[in-house]
């Protein structure tokens, strides 16, 4: 009987220890982890581009992205007329190279009659060497709700980390 304490006072003692050694560890990867991933909030300006040219074509306008642990993200932008598109969710993922990614996303487009498409928008993100800034390139789809491209227009952006 006395062992069985010994050891049980022995097991505690341990998983004790481990919880103590492993918080830091797991707290200190966790703010590792936020400062260099894409993970978190950001501010952007999206310039939209001529494909063929790369001139600017439309004022740029700003934008809020979100991106998820597990990789799903949330957009939002002041490009269209809220009435018009609805919030836009999509995927995101690391690509070989140093902090760089893909996020790939679409938002519903409305008229007062209705649904009459999605906007799909492919983007290469590479972060800077602070953690706290991208620049992207990119293209947008505008899709009829019948599958056919209408438009499809390149951008460029910049974001920023929200703190």
């Amino acid at each position: 009987m006395k062992r069985m304490k010994q050891a049980a006072a022995g097991l505690i003692a341990l998983a004790f220890v481990a919880v103590l050694i492993g918080y830091p560890v797991a707290n200190a990867q966790s703010v590792i982890k936020s400062e260099t991933s894409l993970e978190g909030v950001w501010t952007t300006t999206v310039t939209p581009r001529n494909c063929e040219t790369g001139e600017q074509i439309m004022p740029p306008f700003d934008g809020l992205l979100t991106f998820n642990f597990g990789g799903t993200m949330a957009e939002t932008s002041s490009g269209s007329a809220p009435g018009a598109r609805g919030p836009g969710h999509g995927v995101w993922r690391r690509l070989p190279g140093f902090q760089t990614y893909s996020m790939d996303f679409l938002f519903q487009r409305f008229s007062p009659g209705g649904l009459i498409g999605t906007t799909v928008v492919r983007q290469e993100v590479q972060i800077d060497g602070s953690g706290d800034a991208f620049t992207s390139t990119g293209t947008v789809a505008i899709v009829a709700t019948d599958g056919n491209v209408l438009a499809l227009i390149c951008s460029t952006s910049t974001g920023a980390r929200f703190h």
